[in-house]
């Protein structure tokens, strides 16, 4: 296997809270020929579980039943997102004429995820992650494995620094990203994981070749918006904490990252001056901005749709509450 790596491929971030517009922005740069997009967050790397997950917690301990847990369940999450079972399928669309919603009853974790039908090679190259993470296996079982296992065998994997995970962990990404490239026929590779601006030093460690943009919207509107979403609290003082923790996160991890790595823009002037603000971001971006690019509808932005939502003491305390983000962004 070939661990050579001579030119890294160009990953763009957009990000931002949620529903700060960050979905309009990857339709707007989709459009161009040079930028390669999914139709949804394939999420495995800065999921619970996921890659990001696994460079910072492995590192953390080791005994010989450490990476029998910590490997098994890493490489087990990814491999689940890689195709659906027809057992699977079925459990699924169970769930989904029950409770639409999942909130009542949850549906299977990642349903609808087949990321092996997007990203040729994609099971290929979990298994080739496998086997660099795993030194030998060998008959055994230890309180902690799993019920029901037939003939059973535990792994054995060396601890690894942070330092060590990178390269290795870089390699299986870069893979997936030459293999979306390769498939779309794609210079470079657009991806919008709704919270990447929380693990925004991470990933400039595992993509070395990358940019990130930060899609700002009106705080007053995000929370108008995240409301209706069935990932977020509803009741307003829960809101408020949510919208302010991810913010405080934000901020921890742009003291860590290069400056000319990443942009902020606030997703009104997209709206409100899209050929002037589109054109700086492609800019920054190094792609050329196109006529089909500035075709996209932004006409259903709903710009200031929290006039319409919350009452003036909601508005007070929100203002209040948000009054730093509110102040820093010119809202």
């Amino acid at each position: 296997m070939d661990h050579q790596i001579d030119q890294p491929s160009r990953v763009l971030f957009v990000s931002g809270t949620g529903r700060s517009g960050t979905n309009i922005t990857k339709k707007i740069f989709s459009s161009s020929p040079q930028v390669a997009t999914l139709p949804f967050e394939y999420r495995f790397t800065i999921d619970p579980r996921g890659v990001v997950d696994f460079l910072n917690a492995y590192p953390q301990g080791w005994s010989p039943f450490w990476p029998d847990q910590k490997i098994n369940d890493f490489i087990g999450f990814l491999t689940s997102l890689g195709y659906q079972t027809e057992e699977k399928k079925a459990a699924v669309e169970h769930a989904v004429h029950i409770d639409p919603k999942g909130l009542e009853v949850s549906h299977p974790a990642y349903a609808g995820w087949e990321l092996e039908q997007w990203i040729p090679g994609y099971l290929t190259f979990v298994a080739e992650l496998r086997k660099e993470l795993v030194s030998f296996e060998y008959e055994a079982v230890w309180p902690g494995t799993e019920g029901g296992q037939i003939n059973n065998k535990m792994l054995l994997g060396k601890h690894k620094s942070r330092l060590e995970l990178l390269p290795i962990l870089g390699r299986f990404l870069e893979k997936i990203t030459r293999s979306i490239l390769s498939y779309t026929g794609k210079a470079v590779f657009l991806e919008d994981n709704t919270y990447n601006i929380l693990f925004a030093k991470d990933l400039f460690d595992l993509y070395p070749n990358s940019q990130m943009l930060h899609v700002i919207r009106d705080p007053r509107d995000v929370l108008s918006s995240v409301m209706e979403q069935r990932w977020t609290p509803s009741s307003l003082d829960q809101m408020i904490v949510w919208y302010k923790e991810i913010m405080k996160r934000w901020d921890t991890q742009r003291e860590q990252i290069e400056h000319n790595r990443y942009r902020e823009v606030r997703f009104e002037d997209i709206v409100s001056n899209p050929e002037k603000k589109l054109q700086e971001i492609a800019s920054f971006f190094r792609i050329n901005l196109t006529d089909d690019m500035m075709q996209t509808d932004l006409s259903q932005a709903h710009i200031g749709r929290y006039k319409e939502t919350f009452s003036q003491p909601e508005l007070k305390l929100i203002e209040k509450e948000l009054a730093t983000y509110l102040n820093r962004y010119n809202y």
